[in-house]
């Protein structure tokens, strides 16, 4: 798995490529890691684009960050997922805790409306 981190605006979109098992999970883990201690708010997109499999451990990597990056003001919205990786997410009640968009452009107005609310 490669991950690609980009900034646009005040968002950062982590685009995760291939498969995220047990030991590719650290690489997201430190990924999204940074993002939170480095921005006082962090806004970050998830590019599921080009993401073919995500394991227990990647998707126990967004609900350990969920809370720091709340209390932070920020949020974490999903985009682009394929259907057998947002199949993953709905069978764990995931699309209950987290906003899943079809692109990257309505997750950024997703976030745009947190940004606004506060």
């Amino acid at each position: 798995m490669n991950i690609k981190t980009t900034t646009e605006s005040s968002f950062v979109i982590i685009k995760p490529i291939g498969e995220v098992d047990a030991y590719s999970s650290i690489d997201l883990d430190n990924a999204v890691s940074d993002v939170v201690k480095n921005y006082e708010r962090p806004y970050i997109i998830l590019d599921g684009s080009e993401l073919t499999y995500i394991s227990s451990a990647g998707i126990g990597v967004f609900i350990t960050y969920l809370e720091p990056i709340r209390k932070k003001k920020g949020d974490l919205v999903f985009a682009n997922l394929r259907k057998e990786v947002q199949y993953i997410f709905s069978v764990l009640g995931l699309d209950k805790l987290v906003i899943i968009t079809d692109s990257i452009s309505v997750a950024k107005e997703k976030l745009n409306h947190v940004k606004e609310s506060i």
